[in-house]
């Protein structure tokens, strides 16, 4: 092929890969089903990290719950 020409077909390459990534991106994010979400606020008190959830914020703290692993 012409050397001129490598330039061009790089970059074409390029654009298409570009174009690919973008495209497939935005199937790998993650999706809440229905339902399925979580409130969450502010704590109003000191939080000590210890490992020990006596704190107050604890007490009314959101609970996550219904987790599962989906292999594609």
């Amino acid at each position: 092929m012409y050397l001129f020409l490598r330039p061009l077909m790089h970059l074409r390459f390029l654009k298409i890969l570009t174009v690919a990534l973008l495209l497939n991106g935005s199937f790998c994010f993650a999706q809440n089903k229905q339902g399925t979400g979580l409130s969450i606020s502010r704590a109003n008190s000191v939080i000590t990290i210890d490992g020990v959830l006596d704190e107050e914020a604890w007490a009314t703290a959101g609970v996550a719950s219904n987790f599962f692993l989906t292999i594609r």
